[in-house]
């Protein structure tokens, strides 16, 4: 009966730690409030290598432009404070398989991918909309991960993300 008990005490706890931890990490994923990307629209992420507590990478600019990706670039170089002649093309992110609708180009501050690469949260207008992905500048590998916790890693390009399709709330890329 004592094992019985114990058992039993060592399952809730087991299941509470699991709760408490999808707690803590739907905190960490939950969505920010952004306006939608309007089809037609371009947009630039750039991304510092440092992280916050939960390794994320620091997102230091974000733009859009009607006009075209290499003006997103720009503009969030001029609005971020950031020298876009730094800055490394790391990913481009797409709404549809076979990198169809450019969603985002992410950049880095600091250079291309390394082994600690880049990790991006896709939130607001991004999330659960990537299907594809093309790594640039030493970008070969990423993980993505699904808001329950579910991941995949792909080497890139990765034509079609499969079960994390419009599914993805975190991307790391890096040189693997």
């Amino acid at each position: 009966m004592r094992n019985r008990i114990r058992t039993m005490y060592l399952n809730v706890r087991a299941a509470l730690a699991t709760l408490a931890t999808v707690v803590v990490v739907g905190a960490f994923l939950a969505p920010a409030a952004a306006a939608a990307v309007e089809k037609g629209e371009y947009c630039a992420v750039i991304l510092s290598k440092e992280r916050d507590a939960n390794g994320v990478s620091k997102v230091l600019s974000k733009e859009c432009s009607t006009v075209s990706a290499a003006d997103a670039h720009r503009k969030a170089g001029v609005e971020g404070g950031v020298s876009i002649a730094a800055d490394t093309k790391l990913a481009s992110l797409y709404r549809h398989q076979d990198y169809g609708d450019l969603m985002v180009d992410l950049y880095g501050q600091y250079g291309p991918c390394d082994h600690e690469g880049y990790t991006f949260i896709l939130d607001g207008e991004y999330a659960y909309a990537l299907s594809s992905v093309i790594g640039h500048n030493s970008c070969t590998w990423s993980k993505l991960t699904s808001e329950g916790g579910y991941y995949e890693y792909h080497a890139l390009p990765v034509r079609n993300i499969g079960a994390l399709n419009d599914n993805t709330k975190v991307i790391h890329l890096w040189r693997g």
